[in-house]
C-alpha cells in the first residue's frame, strides 16, 4: 500500500504561484504546475487533457512529466510509451476519467486502473500492459475558454485519500485562478 504524504497546502499554493509568475506562456505554465502538483504528491507520471469548448473534445496534451521516484529506465520507458500510446485517444465531455473529471468539476479518484472496467476507464488495458495502478483527475478551472484535466498515476494500487484529493483539488483550483490572470498571450 502506498503511503501518501500530508501536503502543506501554503507552500503548495506558493510554488504553483510562483511557477505561473515565472512562466513565458500558458504551456510552460501548465508544464510547470503539473511537474510541481506530480512531486508533491510523489506519484509517478502527470498528463493533461485539454478541452476544445466549440468541439466538446478533450485531447491529451503533448506536456507530460514523470516524478523522479520512477528510478529506472524500463520504469520512465513504460510512462513515455504509455504517454504515446494515449495520444490516440479523444475523449467527450463525460467520457473516460479526464471527461468525468472536466464535466463535474470534481477530482475523481481510481485505487486500481487496471481491474476498472474497460467502459468505466477507457485506456484500462494500456494501463493494465504497462504495470499503472492508481489514477486521480484533477480538474483546473480556466477563466474563459480553457480548461483543463491534470491527471496523475501511480504504479502502486492507492486506496482513496479524501485528504490528499481535498489539497490537489484546492491546489488545482488556485492554479486555474492564476493563469487566468497571466497577461501573455499562449
Amino acid at each position: 500500500m502506498f503511503n501518501h504524504l500530508q501536503i502543506d497546502r501554503s507552500k503548495l499554493s506558493s510554488h504553483l504561484s510562483d511557477a505561473v509568475n515565472k512562466s513565458v506562456s500558458y504551456d510552460d505554465a501548465l508544464a510547470a504546475g503539473l511537474r510541481i502538483l506530480c512531486e508533491y504528491i510523489n506519484w509517478d507520471y502527470g498528463e493533461i487533457w485539454i478541452l476544445d469548448q466549440d468541439s466538446g473534445i478533450l485531447q491529451i496534451s503533448p506536456i507530460w512529466c514523470f516524478h523522479d521516484r520512477a528510478k529506472n529506465d524500463e520504469c520512465r520507458l513504460s510512462w513515455q510509451q504509455f504517454q504515446v500510446c494515449s495520444q490516440e485517444f479523444t475523449l467527450h465531455l463525460g467520457e473516460g476519467l479526464p471527461g468525468r473529471v472536466c464535466l463535474s468539476h470534481r477530482a475523481e479518484w481510481i485505487a486500481e486502473v487496471s481491474i476498472a472496467s474497460e467502459k468505466y476507464f477507457l485506456r484500462h488495458l494500456i494501463a493494465k500492459a504497462f504495470g499503472l495502478k492508481a489514477a486521480l483527475g484533477v480538474p483546473v478551472k480556466i477563466e474563459g475558454e480553457r480548461q483543463s484535466v491534470f491527471v496523475f498515476f501511480n504504479s502502486e494500487v492507492c486506496e482513496q485519500d479524501p485528504d490528499l484529493m481535498q489539497s490537489v483539488e484546492i491546489a488545482s483550483m488556485g492554479f486555474g485562478e492564476d493563469l487566468s490572470r497571466m497577461t501573455i498571450v499562449a
